[in-house]
């Protein structure tokens, strides 16, 4: 079928939005209905007279018709297609609601067309996006109400872990006076029940510490990570767990380890949680940990391997969660809260966390920045 300027025009004419066709002085050769509905010729909305013939220059404002000049002209000149966002300039042409006079934010794309035995035009679709800003604004809304629920919440979550340490530190210590004055007064089930008070407690303890580290990373302010010797973190942690893995005949083994770009005190933390796991999870033979690291370029991955039980990989999204346990406590005294605080530490500065494939043990991997820009950098205490 030969195409025709009608044909392309009737085709634009039943299609939605708003549509001119260009000639290639940038004079308006076509207007679709929906246009003409929607120019105006002044603030108050008065409709405007039929555009046709009119340079296209006619319909914009003043001061906001650079751009889309200058992506027209390349249009016509190069071919080429170009696209002008809301977030640019919301109102370059006189677009007002019919209804109600308003003005309309609008996109626009520019598409370059050649028509047989004619020369190349240059057609505009224009797109309302009042109601695609309007959702724009309500999800900003919800993200900031989000984000304050949170830090409400981390420090109600903050106050009430701090202000149960001191009964739960009474309680331990009245136990273990309990146990130290009463023990010989007491049944085998008594000095059994003293035990299993000591072991909740303990337990209680932990989920609390857990609890506060959480929410400490929740409410942080505002500062640039500085670039932190990851060997030394390595080997602070190394220390704070020697006599654990000596107790077990355990190693720990790490050389060549890069920097990043994290304070110290997140980094001490993800090591040690993910070392910690490391030796709570073990197998039956000694734990063996390595850790690895190698640059990626802006970013840098670790790697946390041992030899213990594993994770099945159905359960490797679910660890990363919250209070999310594969094992009794009785059998693996956790607290759920580690492998969730390693992944808030590494995605607030942009990372990644995961449980990578592994012939035996388990081998947890995460992403770092090596170097970060300002503007990239997430929000710490």
């Amino acid at each position: 079928m030969r195409t025709t300027p009608n044909t392309y025009l009737d085709i634009l004419n039943a299609v939605p939005g708003g549509h001119l066709a260009l000639d290639h002085a940038q004079n308006i050769i076509f207007s679709n209905s929906w246009m003409q509905d929607r120019l105006c010729g002044d603030p108050g909305g008065t409709a405007q007279s039929n555009p046709i013939g009119a340079p296209i220059a006619k319909i914009m404002h003043p001061g906001k018709s650079r751009r889309l000049l200058s992506t027209i002209a390349n249009c016509i000149d190069t071919g080429h297609a170009g696209f002008l966002s809301h977030h640019l300039n919301p109102h370059t042409l006189q677009l007002c609601d019919p209804n109600t006079g308003r003005a309309i934010p609008h996109s626009i794309s520019v598409t370059p067309v050649k028509l047989d035995g004619h020369q190349p035009i240059c057609l505009l679709h224009v797109q309302d996006v009042a109601h695609k800003l309007e959702r724009e604004i309500k999800q900003r809304k919800q993200s900031t109400d989000l984000k304050l629920l949170s830090q409400d919440m981390s420090h109600v979550l903050y106050a009430a872990s701090h202000d149960l340490r001191t009964p739960v530190r009474n309680l331990q210590s009245l136990l273990h006076m309990l146990k130290e004055d009463e023990a010989q007064r007491l049944s085998a089930d008594g000095n059994a029940y003293i035990e299993e008070l000591q072991s909740c407690t303990s337990r209680l303890w932990k989920l609390m510490d857990g609890i506060l580290d959480w929410s400490r990373l929740q409410t942080g302010h505002l500062e640039t990570p500085p670039l932190c010797d990851i060997g030394l973190i390595i080997t602070e942690t190394m220390q704070e767990f020697s006599s654990e893995l000596n107790s077990l005949g355990g190693i720990l083994i790490f050389q060549h380890i890069p920097n990043a770009q994290i304070d110290e005190f997140r980094a001490r933390q993800l090591f040690q949680n993910l070392v910690h796991n490391a030796i709570l999870y073990r197998s039956a033979a000694p734990p063996q940990i390595t850790i690895t690291g190698h640059n990626l370029g802006t970013m840098t991955e670790f790697s946390v391997k041992d030899n213990g039980i594993g994770i099945e990989p159905e359960h490797r999204t679910k660890v990363f969660e919250m209070f999310k346990r594969l094992h009794l406590y009785a059998e693996r005294a956790g607290s759920g809260l580690g492998l969730p605080i390693c992944r808030k530490i590494v995605e607030d500065l942009g990372g990644k966390i995961w449980v990578a494939d592994s012939d035996s043990g388990c081998d947890i991997r995460f992403t770092l920045p090596s170097a970060m820009m300002p503007k990239d950098i997430a929000k710490f205490a």
